[in-house]
């Protein structure tokens, strides 16, 4: 549609008439407000995708653009995969044991024939990225029965795979075996029912300290607190051991407490270890306390846009997943049924799992769900799941069908390894796919 018709006047100046060469001019600065206008939008909008993306790749644990194609890379014979520590990606052996293959093309370069391996990190932290310096493979290995034997353990070292230590704890009961920098710390039950900690320093190989707890006490499978401490129970009562010490660090008159999470208005979250149990304390900006949430554990999701902390997930009642307001500590929303965990949390939506479920954040409402019961990708605006032995990438806030990736028969597992490669676990085989 012609919004101005004229026809023209040889007579006048400019070739229009006089009235219409105004309604012109007015037409053509209206025109250069919009124009300016949809620049500044324009302008905008990049402004915004800009920081969006910006923000993204401040989120630990976001993978590469899940839409683009891959190719396959290598193939190495594993029943699982442990984690990447440097340029290595380390894997679970089926028949026991460790292997370590090079992340660009496979190459193996070292393997350990025995035990139920995991890696530990020095510092007691969970990390995206993984450094040898700071992490160590640990193996263990039970020989007897639920009375009694040994639980043999070797830590080794995640880059060349040599031996680091030994230990072999002798229990008339349950035993456990951990690490925490340079402490190897090993956990059993004496023939008299006591609970028996030592622990060995991995440099020189000398045992450091010997601690003997009371008769009923039962030792436990983790450490306690991100300082290093072992908490045991026992008929008197819980205590926690420093691992580097031995020493009883906590009775019933002292507390311990440890920054867990930045809030997004600059207060804490702050977890208090007591002997009666776990507590999550919120603080202002200015350090002060505004509540304590009693019989609580922080449950941080393994995408975690700091920016959406203004919820925090927490363990309740167990393993009872619920949000909780991170300024006033109100209890929004607690999940009834089975134990779920957060996986990925930004957006504006909270993926919980397994099978996999998105919820709002602030009410616990279901947004959409999957039948996806392990692995979980995600590349801030979308994730990709595990279904029916295909990858299924789905809009993060809808579930929205995006793209589906047939992957290799049997199928059971998949995870993100850097430089936006895959590792899609089978039975018998990792295979890894690359950005074409």
């Amino acid at each position: 549609m012609d919004l101005v018709q004229v026809e023209l006047d040889d007579e006048s100046p400019s070739g229009r008439p006089p009235r219409v060469r105004r309604r012109v001019r007015v037409w053509a600065g209206l025109a250069a407000v919009v124009v300016g206008a949809v620049a500044i939008v324009v302008g905008v909008q990049d402004r915004a995708a800009m920081r969006a993306t910006e923000r993204l790749a401040a989120v630990d644990g976001l993978d590469q653009d899940l839409t683009q194609e891959r190719s396959e890379a290598w193939r190495a014979e594993a029943s699982g995969v442990l984690g990447v520590v440097d340029d290595l990606v380390l894997l679970t052996r089926g028949t026991g044991g460790a292997a370590a293959v090079a992340i660009a093309d496979g190459e193996p370069v070292w393997a350990h024939d025995a035990g139920v391996c995991s890696l530990v990190d020095l510092g007691g932290e969970p990390v995206t990225v993984r450094r040898a310096a700071l992490t160590r493979v640990l193996c263990q290995q039970w020989r007897g029965s639920p009375s009694g034997g040994v639980l043999g353990a070797e830590v080794l070292d995640s880059a060349s795979g040599a031996a680091l230590a030994r230990v072999s704890v002798v229990t008339s009961g349950g035993a456990f075996v951990t690490i925490w920098r340079d402490m190897l710390v090993g956990v059993g039950v004496d023939l008299r029912d006591r609970v028996v900690a030592q622990g060995w320093s991995m440099v020189t190989g000398d045992r450091v300290w010997t601690w003997t707890g009371s008769a009923g006490a039962v030792p436990v499978a983790d450490l306690a607190h991100a300082q290093g401490w072992l908490r045991i129970d026992s008929a008197g009562g819980r205590i926690l051991l420093d691992v580097e010490s031995g020493t009883v660090v906590v009775t019933a008159a002292e507390v311990a407490q440890a920054t867990l999470v930045v809030l997004p208005d600059g207060g804490t979250a702050t977890t208090v270890v007591e002997p009666a149990g776990t507590e999550v304390e919120l603080s202002g900006p200015s350090g002060a306390s505004r509540t304590v949430i009693r019989d609580a554990a922080y449950a941080r999701p393994a995408v975690d846009d700091p920016l959406a902390r203004d919820v925090l997930t927490l363990y309740r009642d167990g393993d009872r997943l619920s949000g909780v307001d991170a300024v006033t500590g109100e209890d929004l929303w607690r999940l009834a049924g089975r134990p779920y965990r957060p996986l990925a949390s930004l957006g504006g939506v909270l993926v919980i799992g397994y099978p996999v479920r998105a919820v709002d954040p602030r009410t616990g409402a279901t947004l959409w769900t999957s039948t996806a019961t392990t692995g979980l990708l995600c590349d801030g605006r979308n994730v990709g799941v595990l279904e029916a032995g295909r990858l299924v990438v789905r809009e993060l806030r809808t579930g929205a069908l995006v793209a589906a990736s047939t992957l290799p028969d049997g199928a059971t597992a998949i995870a993100s390894l850097p430089g936006g490669r895959w590792a899609v676990v089978t039975d018998g085989e990792v295979v890894t796919f690359a950005p074409v």
